[in-house]
């Protein structure tokens, strides 16, 4: 042969050999997680998500596999839809309950004299639209949510102002606030966002927690009466062993404190009405270049965990669409079994890892008080 005529060829085939390798190196080191498509510059798939949430994500899971990216308001984000892919995350360090069930909460925390009845509208119209402020929208474009917001402070702020002249028993917690907030000199307005804070970590998911607890019994007449036998049972226990402290509203906490292990299926009625119900994404930002999930991320990219496509799993749960209120009671599990289900699937409605729900132990307690009383 030739050499000088083959000398070309040579090089041209060296050369594609030689492609081909960097590029499948690239992307076997460095391949993002697949974008959902959209069509939209900026917006992205918003307006979709925002919709119907539940069907995006599962279009976007049989279109890119457990682990994708999301392009919504100019933001890149990426959301993690498997149990296994989660719990690697976390191991790496409407309108008749709503009222009752924040103004209680409100006034438990923060004294008899807080404006709850006023403030709830102002918090629901920063509450409406929270899922959009995390996705990364700006509040300026929000002008509802930011007017309820400061709202919300300014009542926070006069309520305190109140509090410091008044002779109203404090509860244990504005206690606890205004003391540090005279330890560090802090101002009445820096209080009231502590309490806007605290407001919306209450409120913001017990509420409907307990709405949809109780719809979901009022629409469920065998559940409804199963739980309502179980409630009677822990009531007559409880007063047969206190038979000089008739229960009241007084000692309600301590009966129910008391009953905690008398109350499977209440328990799980809850568990199940939050299962089916919720809605609850864990937010990582990446620290350092990783290979997670076969993709590879960089610094700074965000991961958000989508515990509710583990909820509504099929391979995970039975029937997961449906509402099956002893669900996670042992009769539940050893009927998921007998099914070929696990009988303890990944339930996670208050996160994982460093930044699960400190408050996940106060929100059932106030789910089973509530849910009992209706």
């Amino acid at each position: 042969m030739d050499f000088a005529r083959a000398y070309p060829l040579v090089t041209s085939i060296a050369l594609v050999c030689l492609a081909i390798v960097l590029l499948t190196s690239v992307g076997r080191k460095e391949r993002p997680a697949p974008m959902v498509n959209y069509w939209l510059p900026w917006i992205g798939s918003a307006i979709a998500l925002g919709r119907d949430p539940d069907a995006f994500f599962e279009a976007a899971k049989q279109e890119c596999g457990p682990v994708f990216r999301v392009k919504a308001v100019g933001k890149d984000v990426t959301y993690v839809t498997s149990s296994e892919q989660i719990q690697i995350v976390y191991r790496d360090t409407e309108s008749f309950i709503s009222p009752a069930a924040y103004c209680a909460t409100g006034k438990a925390l923060y004294g008899t004299s807080y404006p709850a009845e006023q403030t709830m509208k102002k918090f629901q119209k920063f509450d409406s639209v929270f899922h959009i402020i995390a996705a990364g929208c700006p509040l300026w474009l929000l002008p509802s949510a930011r007017s309820g917001w400061n709202a919300l402070i300014a009542a926070n702020a006069k309520h305190v102002r109140s509090l410091r002249q008044s002779k109203e028993k404090l509860t244990d917690f504005m206690s606890m606030v205004l003391d540090e907030g005279e330890k560090h000199a802090w101002s009445d307005k820096t209080i009231a966002n502590i309490l806007a804070i605290s407001v919306w970590a209450t409120e913001s998911n017990t509420t409907w927690a307990i709405y949809w607890t109780v719809a979901f019994l009022l629409q469920h007449c065998t559940a409804q009466e199963a739980v309502l036998a179980e409630l009677n049972t822990a009531r007559a226990t409880w007063v047969a062993s206190h038979p000089d402290t008739p229960l009241s509203q007084e000692n309600f906490s301590d009966f129910m404190q008391d009953s905690s292990d008398l109350f499977p299926l209440l328990t799980s009625s809850i568990q199940e009405s939050v299962r089916l119900r919720s809605s609850s994404f864990s937010v990582r930002r990446v620290g350092a270049p990783i290979e997670f999930a076969g993709y590879h991320h960089e610094m700074g990219d965000r991961i958000i965990c989508n515990t509710r496509a583990v909820h509504m799993d099929e391979a995970l749960y039975e029937t997961p669409t449906e509402y099956i209120f002893d669900r996670f009671t042992e009769a539940g599990k050893k009927r998921a079994s007998e099914l070929g289900k696990s009988a303890s699937p990944p339930f996670l409605p208050f996160g994982g890892g460093v930044s699960v729900c400190e408050g996940r132990y106060v929100s059932s307690l106030r789910s089973h008080s509530a849910s009992s009383f209706f």
